[in-house]
């Protein structure tokens, strides 16, 4: 009788892989963040760069490497990815100038708001801070669900393609 093949392995071996791909990934994009932030320290406006740096870091990571709740990464080696990504940096654009526009016309109103709005302790943020990553939270996953669509599809119009040319 032949041994049975457990697929369940395979997957298992390479959602680790995945899994630890992700986690070197994400280490390395927080280290480069805070070697920024060491140089950063007297440049004036320095968190705008800081936001810009951890903007584009989420959208590359949430939308090229494979993460718990999404299907997969995209990788650069497909053709359909290639040819979309200056479509993606276009929109990535578009994204960085609404989020860094926000976050500078939330800052000039911040002299508006409550001081209890914006008064932060040691034990706990202030609800300003907590609307701002909430803001910038749902801003990034919008970029992201927008990328990872175009990508779908086309890799799904390359794959479909190379489908109907394979029948004779």
């Amino acid at each position: 009788m032949p041994d049975k093949i457990d697929s369940g392995s395979a997957n298992t071996t390479n959602d680790f892989y995945d899994g630890l791909l992700v986690a070197v990934a994400f280490v390395g994009f927080m280290a480069a963040g805070l070697g920024l932030v060491v140089f950063l320290n007297d440049v004036p406006h320095e968190e705008l760069y800081l936001i810009a740096y951890m903007h584009a870091s989420f959208v590359i990571l949430l939308t090229f490497f494979h993460v718990r709740g999404f299907d997969r990464g995209y990788s650069l080696n497909l053709k359909a990815v290639r040819s979309q990504l200056s479509k993606l940096f276009s929109i990535h654009l578009l994204f960085l100038a609404l989020v860094l526009a926000g976050y500078m016309g939330i800052e000039a109103s911040r002299v508006h708001f409550p001081e209890s709005w914006v008064h932060e302790d040691s034990r706990h943020r202030s609800p300003f801070v907590l609307l701002l990553i909430c803001a910038f939270s749902v801003v990034v996953m919008a970029q992201v669900l927008l990328s990872r669509r175009i990508l779908q599809r086309s890799v799904d119009a390359e794959r479909n393609t190379m489908m109907d040319e394979l029948q004779p």
